[in-house]
């Protein structure tokens, strides 16, 4: 029966990403419904000792990008996902944009994101790498926790469900 939950809510998030990043632009993200101006680029590196999981950023049209081509065992959700091993990079052609990378700690059923915002324009090549001293939150229903990357530990948590809806968007929407 928990699977079956973990199911229904991993296809309610597909279908709304699937809304919400299907257009791109349009008047609900303050741009008028333009065209996004032109592309810059982001490369994220992992120069951590963790693996980094799913890891995602959004443009300020509503695109979200995965980072990452390893595939990485995910003893919570019991599949490989895409993600960082240490020591490797992902470059995405990516829309303006002002957002925090969003990722999993494959031995952590918790969902983190980085502390400062990574801003992308036209143009722009912006490359961010992630240490064991980067800043990140643990995101638990709406509560951040403040720490540094290689002080994440397994804090028992119900984000398995947002693990499988997000595996599920990436298998959807690709990279």
């Amino acid at each position: 029966m928990k699977k079956l939950w973990y199911v229904a809510g991993a296809v309610f998030l597909a279908a709304g990403l699937l809304l919400s990043c299907g257009g791109g632009g349009g008047d609900e993200d303050g741009n008028g419904g333009a065209e996004p101006p032109g592309t810059g680029t982001l490369t994220i590196r992992n120069q951590s000792s963790a693996e980094l999981e799913l890891v995602h950023w959004m443009d300020d049209f509503g695109y979200t990008y995965f980072f990452g081509i390893d595939l990485i065992w995910d003893p919570y959700i019991e599949d490989y996902v895409y993600g960082l091993f240490p020591g490797s990079s992902y470059l995405h052609q990516v829309y303006p944009g002002s957002s925090y990378i969003y990722f999993w700690i494959s031995v952590s059923p918790d969902f983190y994101r980085t502390d400062a915002l990574v801003s992308v324009n036209a143009g722009d090549a912006v490359v961010f790498t992630f240490t064991d001293e980067t800043i990140v939150w643990t995101l638990d229903e709406g509560e951040g926790i403040v720490f540094d990357l290689d002080d994440a530990v397994r804090v028992p948590s119900d984000v398995n469900d947002r693990r499988s809806a997000a595996r599920e968007a990436e298998l959807l929407f690709g990279k």
